[in-house]
C-alpha cells in the first residue's frame, strides 16, 4: 500500500496573495499617473486643435415640384352665381425632362395618383434624353431624376403652364418648377386691393417643418410687422399657403423671405388680380438667384408694359438698357432706397426689343411684371426673373402651348452656343448653332429646330442666358391675351461644401 507525501498546507496560497497584492499596487500607480502626470510628448498623436477638414459631396438625387394648378379659396366660391367667383375652363399640363448621365427619371402625383417612369426612346442617338408630359389637376407633381455620374450636362427640368378663357384665370400662366430649399426670397407687385398673393410651400420630407415669413415692403426699409403672424407649419408630405396680401396690405411691391426649420420645402407664389368682376391676370413666380450688379431679363416684347420690381440692402444707382439684335440701345438711370422694394413703371417696351438688361453699383434683386390687355377688357400678366449663365442647361415647353426662345449675349466677346431639340418623348428633332455678339439677344421659335418640339438644352453657354416665352392658341383664338414664360434649368454638377472641425461647445 503506498504512502502519500503531503505538503505544508497555506504556503501556496500565501504566495498568489502575495503577487496579487503587488500588481494591484502597480495598476494603482500606472492610473495616478495618467491622472495626475501629463505624458511626454513622443507618446501623444499631434493635432492641430483648431484643424478643419473640408468634404465636397455631389447631389444625385434631383426632385422638382410642380404645384397643382391654381384654385379659389371656398371662401370665393359664395354668393349669387352671378357675381361669384369661378375656376372657369382651367386646364395645365406639365413637361419634364432629363439629360445626360440619369439612371432613372420618374413623374409621382402627391397623392394618390399613379408614378410614370420615363425611357430614352433611342438609347443609341448618343443624346442620353428622356421627356413626358402629364395633366395637371387638384394634385401636385413631383419629378424625380438619379444620376449615375454627376457632371455637366446631366440633371433635370420641368415646367408647368396653365390656361383659361373663362372665369377669373383668363390668360395663361407658367413657370419653371423649383427644388426644395431651405431659404427662398421673391420679389412680388402690390398688394392693394384687388391683388391675391399665396406663398405655397410642399414640404417632401417625413417631418413636419415651420416657415418663417419676413416681407420688405415700399413705404419703408424696414422689415414689416405682418398682420396675419410670420410663420406657418408644412405637414410630413404635405402642403400649406400663406396669404402675403393680407399679411403686407397696401404696399406698391414686396420682397419675402421664407426659410424653413427642419427640411427643405418647394416654395412658389400664386398671385392673381381682379377689377371688379373682371379678370385682370394671374402668375406664378418663383425664387430669385442671389443678387447681382449685372441683371439681365430675356423675353420681353413690344407691346409689353413694363414695371420693375427692385430691391437691394444698400442705396444703388441704376442703368437700365433695352436689348435686341443690334446690341444695346437707350438707356435709362435709376435709384434704389436701402431696404426699400421699388416699383418702377417703364411704360412700354421699345419696338423690337427682347431684353433687358440692369447693372448697378451695388448688388440688387430685380424682376419684371409684363402686362398686355385685349380688346374684351381683360388684361393678363407675367412675372419675368433675370436669367443666369451656365455652360449646360435646359427647358420644356409643355403640351397645347406655344413657345418663342430668347437668348442673350451677356458678355463682351462673341458666343457660340449649341441647341438641341426632343419631342415630347425625348427623341431628337434636331440640332442648331447659334452665333451671338457681345450684349445682342436673338429669338426664335422651337419649331425651327424640328418639329414637335417640347424640350431644348443648350450647351457652351457659359456667357449665354435664355428663357422661352408661352403662348396658348385656344386662348389667342378666343381674342384673349395670354402671358407666360419659363426659365431653363441648369445641367451643372450640384455640389455643397461640408466642414468638420472641433467645437468648443461639445468639449471644455
Amino acid at each position: 500500500m503506498s504512502k502519500e507525501t503531503k505538503k505544508p498546507a497555506g504556503r501556496g496560497s500565501l504566495w498568489r496573495l502575495s503577487l496579487g497584492g503587488f500588481s494591484i499596487l502597480i495598476v494603482v500607480a500606472l492610473v495616478a499617473c495618467l491622472v495626475f502626470f501629463r505624458l511626454p510628448s513622443f507618446m501623444v498623436d499631434k493635432t492641430d486643435a483648431t484643424s478643419t477638414k473640408t468634404h465636397e459631396v455631389s447631389q444625385r438625387t434631383i426632385t422638382s415640384y410642380c404645384p397643382a394648378r391654381m384654385s379659389l379659396d371656398d371662401a370665393e366660391k359664395v354668393g349669387d352665381e352671378q357675381f361669384r367667383a369661378s375656376e372657369g375652363d382651367l386646364a395645365a399640363s406639365a413637361m419634364m425632362g432629363s439629360f445626360g448621365s440619369v439612371l432613372t427619371s420618374r413623374i409621382s402625383p402627391m397623392g394618390e395618383g399613379q408614378s410614370k417612369t420615363l425611357s430614352d426612346p433611342d438609347p443609341l442617338d448618343g443624346e442620353k434624353a428622356m421627356v413626358g408630359s402629364h395633366d395637371v389637376g387638384s394634385e401636385a407633381l413631383t419629378f424625380t431624376s438619379n444620376l449615375y455620374k454627376v457632371e455637366s450636362g446631366a440633371g433635370s427640368t420641368a415646367s408647368m403652364v396653365s390656361w383659361a378663357t373663362e372665369g377669373d384665370f383668363k390668360g395663361v400662366q407658367g413657370l419653371r418648377c423649383p427644388d426644395a430649399a431651405m431659404e427662398s426670397s421673391f420679389l412680388l407687385p402690390t398688394t392693394r386691393q384687388g391683388w391675391t398673393q399665396h406663398l405655397v410651400a410642399y414640404n417632401p420630407s417625413s417631418k413636419a417643418t415651420k416657415v418663417t415669413i419676413s416681407i420688405h415692403g415700399s413705404a419703408s426699409g424696414s422689415r414689416m410687422n405682418l398682420a396675419n403672424g410670420s410663420m406657418m407649419t408644412v405637414a410630413p408630405g404635405g402642403h400649406a399657403s400663406f396669404n402675403l396680401s393680407a399679411a403686407a396690405p397696401d404696399q406698391d411691391g414686396i420682397y419675402v423671405t421664407a426659410t424653413s426649420s427642419q427640411a427643405p420645402v418647394a416654395l412658389m407664389v400664386t398671385i392673381s388680380a381682379m377689377s371688379g368682376l373682371e379678370s385682370r391676370g394671374s402668375d406664378y413666380a418663383t425664387a430669385l438667384d442671389a443678387a447681382s450688379r449685372d441683371l439681365i431679363i430675356p423675353g420681353v416684347r413690344g407691346a409689353d408694359k413694363v414695371l420693375l420690381l427692385a430691391r437691394s440692402e444698400k442705396n444703388a444707382s441704376l442703368k437700365l438698357t433695352w436689348l435686341d439684335g443690334q446690341g444695346g440701345q437707350g438707356s435709362d438711370d435709376r435709384k434704389l432706397e436701402a431696404g426699400r422694394t421699388a416699383a418702377i413703371d417703364l411704360g412700354e417696351v421699345p419696338e423690337g426689343k427682347t431684353a433687358l438688361r440692369i447693372t448697378a453699383d451695388e448688388p440688387i434683386n430685380a424682376v419684371v411684371k409684363i402686362q398686355g390687355d385685349s380688346e374684351k377688357d381683360q388684361s393678363d400678366f407675367a412675372i419675368l426673373n433675370p436669367g443666369e449663365a451656365a455652360v449646360s442647361s435646359a427647358l420644356t415647353v409643355p403640351g397645347n402651348t406655344k413657345g418663342r426662345l430668347t437668348l442673350v449675349n451677356g458678355s463682351q466677346k462673341q458666343a457660340s452656343v449649341s441647341l438641341t431639340g426632343f419631342d415630347k418623348t425625348g427623341k431628337k428633332t434636331g440640332h442648331r448653332k447659334v452665333v451671338l455678339d457681345p450684349s445682342k439677344a436673338e429669338d426664335f421659335a422651337p419649331e425651327d429646330l424640328g418639329a414637335d418640339t417640347a424640350a431644348v438644352r443648350m450647351d457652351e453657354a457659359e456667357q449665354v442666358i435664355w428663357n422661352a416665352r408661352i403662348e396658348v392658341d385656344k386662348v389667342r383664338e378666343a381674342g384673349l391675351v395670354g402671358l407666360a414664360s419659363v426659365m431653363p434649368t441648369a445641367l451643372m454638377p450640384r455640389t455643397a461644401v461640408i466642414h468638420a472641425g472641433p467645437d468648443s461647445a461639445i468639449l471644455p
